[in-house]
């Protein structure tokens, strides 16, 4: 509609941005939901749990901050914003997907549980140095 130029009706917009502005915190309730549970990953499966954390928290941050310095030749304040973001922790979007498509739901859970947990030491430490 946006590209024709033409807008919908109120009586349309108004339920639409509704379920809109629904979107963001039903995904956080479901993923609430999933974590009532009982069951601990074995020992492989805190590896893997803590590797892709590892990933996220730390490597992607690391490797954000190593182009920025080694590619573009960015100065510490510029490298901020673009570190800070790949620092973020895992989207509860991965958690959807994964029940959505019947993937292992307890992986994207912990992931991003433990990502969430993780990146607030990470994150400060990132303005902490970068500021």
């Amino acid at each position: 509609m946006a590209i024709l130029g033409l807008q919908l009706p109120s009586p349309v917009a108004s339920p639409l941005r509704t379920v809109g502005a629904a979107a963001i915190p039903t995904a956080l309730f479901a993923l609430g939901m999933s974590l009532n549970t009982q069951e601990r990953p074995d020992a492989s499966g805190r590896t893997e749990r803590l590797s892709l954390v590892g990933l996220k928290v730390i490597v992607q941050p690391l490797v954000a901050f190593l182009l920025g310095v080694l590619l573009l030749g960015a100065e510490r304040e510029a490298l901020l914003a673009p570190v800070l973001c790949s620092g973020l922790p895992s989207a509860q979007n991965t958690y959807i997907y994964a029940a959505e498509y019947q993937l292992n739901t307890d992986l994207a859970r912990d992931a991003v549980l433990l990502s969430t947990l993780l990146s607030m030491v990470s994150l400060s430490l990132i303005v902490y140095l970068l500021s």
